[in-house]
């Protein structure tokens, strides 16, 4: 405390911190849309494919779709300013065309994987397509419970604990559940039970990971 003489008489005043902020106002970001990968060959256009992005190579990874037909080729796209997509020729045993997958990027395996989807009737199958040292589809085949086949629903990859969820979509009726396929490469699958009120079912919907919120 510091202490005002005003004559012969003095009162203590009490001394409050003072912090000074300052803030600096920069010119906003221009946000506007720009098409890329539009030069050399590109995918025909189709519907209902599935996309993930691979941050190792920093490149979108495309497989699937209809155009008035199932289709089952697979492409990516360096992101990059000017990129061109390429068409993978993937060796292996080739999975069912299909739409309404899911496709996830798995970052310690550098390989990408897709689940479920429909070819005439919905699946529930899962495949890897590994990128190194060539590409390589590999049918996994997982003992036990799985979900549903199913079409129209969404998938994340968990890097916290190197899981696969599935969440929701269409088998036969709206679903509102969550599956987890643990670990990776040779895992199995198990239902899981968030607290509180479920989201309504849907499908044909996206889900991503919020790395800031876990």
């Amino acid at each position: 405390r510091d202490k005002l003489v005003t004559g012969v008489q003095t009162c203590a005043l009490p001394i409050w911190e003072v912090k000074r902020f300052d803030v600096y106002v920069g010119a906003t970001p221009s946000l506007h849309w720009q098409r890329v990968g539009t030069a050399g060959i590109v995918p025909n256009g189709r519907t209902s494919q599935g996309v993930a992005y691979d941050n190792v190579r920093d490149e979108l990874t495309l497989y699937g779709g209809t155009a008035q037909t199932y289709i089952g080729d697979s492409w990516t796209l360096p992101l990059p300013d000017n990129s061109t997509w390429t068409q993978l020729q993937p060796g292996g045993p080739v999975p069912l065309r299909r739409i309404g997958h899911s496709m996830i990027f798995d970052p310690v395996a550098g390989s990408l994987m897709i689940f479920g989807g429909q070819y005439f009737a919905p699946l529930n199958d899962l495949w890897i397509l590994a990128r190194s040292p060539v590409a390589w589809w590999f049918p996994i085949e997982v003992p036990g419970v799985r979900p549903s086949p199913r079409v129209g629903h969404a998938a994340i990859y968990d890097p916290v604990r190197r899981r696969m969820l599935v969440i929701g979509g269409y088998d036969g009726a709206l679903l509102n559940d969550v599956w987890e396929y643990s670990p990776m490469s040779n895992g199995t699958w198990h239902p899981l039970t968030p607290a509180g009120d479920p989201m309504p079912p849907r499908t044909n919907f996206s889900a991503v990971y919020d790395p800031v919120r876990d």
